[in-house]
């Protein structure tokens, strides 16, 4: 969605919706630990790759605290030091593959038509995440390496 509004694209939000997922594909197949791994390493390759650099000196340390702070969370809530280990393999994936992620970036850069300010204009103030884990975090349990609500 984010490389769609930079390219001048309109996204409508509708906020009252209600999405209910019944099962996750990556969840379900491989667990909590891979599924906090590919969440922090696509959520940090698609800041990387699409956001101006003025942003990410803004954006990257915010993202990479709210990150941690959520795996310490998961990791006390399942009792899985491992959850952290996934956060680090993930910061370290996105070093290691920089190459590629500059690559991606100098082919969406150039086509851009809206800047950072206008897409960030239009998002919810502060962490949806932590909005989430704040407002549910009396609900959440994990069971069986997956997150429910009660």
């Amino acid at each position: 969605m984010l490389e769609k509004q930079l390219l001048g694209y309109r996204v409508v939000v509708a906020p009252s919706s209600i999405v209910f997922h019944v099962c996750s594909a990556t969840v379900g197949r491989t667990g909590l630990l891979t599924s906090r791994y590919l969440d922090l390493r696509n959520g940090l390759k698609t800041l990387l790759k699409n956001y101006s650099v003025k942003s990410l000196l803004k954006l990257i340390p915010a993202f990479l605290a709210l990150e941690f702070a959520e795996s310490i969370f998961i990791s006390l809530k399942t009792n899985d030091a491992y959850i952290i280990i996934a956060y680090v393999k993930a910061a370290l994936w996105n070093l290691t593959s920089l190459r590629y992620t500059i690559i991606a970036r100098e082919r969406v850069q150039p086509s851009r038509v809206v800047d950072d300010d206008e897409i960030m204009r239009k998002m919810m103030r502060g962490s949806a995440k932590l909005f989430f884990l704040l407002k549910y975090r009396a609900k959440l349990t994990f069971v069986s390496g997956k997150s429910h609500m009660l």
